[in-house]
């Protein structure tokens, strides 16, 4: 009979597996890992901007909407934002370098990266209040995905969906460890007491791991410099893959932990600025100008609507 640990860990597995087969890109960080950046951004919000939220979100919380995006991939109404969640790149590639190249119609599917630059300029254009809400939802989770590292990883692989891994005993592959499965088992100690509410103690971990640490302030609200963050580890993520799970683990844990926190903190920042001064930095306008001169205008193709 299987233990509650292990248990624990074969069904993050299979369900990690179980989205992949239904939408043919894993999800984002996996449930906790989306949760705990809204948990860590709650903690750096703005009061003024903590209020304002809550009144748009019906009183739910940063942590309970994060998963949202992810429920509605299977809805044919959303089906058009499955590529959103991700921003796979060819190796020696950054992500304008591959905009480049890539075909129009490939240009045109969009990804993470166009998907956050629009949802900010739908919600600073819109007074729909569903509308309103859904572009925030949707940006509490891209900016998560756009965090893990093989939301930025090779094309060919599908960000590592591809590429299969023994973990623990478990048939599963590479972007199923990287969504949930290392942050399960790597602080199954962390979560024993919160079975249902594993954010919490996770975002207090990560807060009092990294909170004292210097903020980079140049890239603090430049989405691309976030997708240029996912290469750094990418060739030892890929080439360490045949690791077993608690050397894996020991070697990449705290990567995964420093990138959700990154994540919870720039969502924080984003949102405070958006909600507040109702404005997008200069560091985003020239992004999107950037981009623009590429693909035209990013909202002919990035629909953030129910069709």
């Amino acid at each position: 009979m299987l233990s509650k640990a292990s248990l624990r860990v074969f069904l993050v597995g299979f369900f990690g597996l179980s989205s992949l087969l239904v939408s043919g890109q894993a999800w984002g960080w996996g449930s906790i890992g989306h949760r705990t950046v809204g948990q860590v951004a709650d903690h750096y919000l703005l009061p003024e901007v903590k209020i304002e939220l809550s009144k748009m979100l019906n009183n739910q919380s940063l942590a309970s909407v994060a998963n949202w995006a992810d429920t509605i991939k299977s809805d044919p109404a959303w089906q058009g934002t499955k590529s959103y969640h991700f921003q796979d790149l060819p190796d020696g590639q950054s992500f304008m370098d591959n905009l480049r190249t890539q075909s129009q119609a490939d240009q045109q599917k969009g990804g993470v990266v166009e998907a956050i630059l629009q949802g900010e300029q739908d919600y600073l254009s819109n007074s729909n209040p569903t509308d309103l809400q859904n572009d925030l939802k949707f940006l509490v989770h891209f900016i998560g995905d756009i965090h893990q590292p093989l939301h930025a990883g090779r094309p060919e692989d599908l960000g590592g969906n591809k590429i299969p891994i023994r973990w623990n005993g478990f048939q599963t592959n590479l972007h199923a460890v990287w969504d949930s499965m290392m942050i399960e088992s790597g602080h199954k100690d962390l979560f024993a007491n919160s079975p249902k509410q594993e954010e919490i103690p996770y975002a207090q971990f990560l807060i009092q791991q990294y909170g004292n640490e210097a903020i980079d302030q140049a890239s603090l609200a430049d989405v691309d410099a976030w997708v240029e963050e996912d290469r750094v580890p990418r060739a030892a993520i890929y080439g360490d893959k045949n690791l077993p799970a608690d050397q894996y683990t020991a070697e990449f844990l705290s990567t995964a932990d420093h990138r959700i926190y990154l994540a919870g903190v720039r969502l924080a920042n984003f949102l405070n600025q958006m909600v507040l001064k109702k404005e997008t930095p200069p560091v985003r306008m020239s992004l999107i100008s950037a981009i623009e001169q590429i693909t035209g205008p990013m909202k002919q193709f990035i629909v953030l609507r129910q069709h």
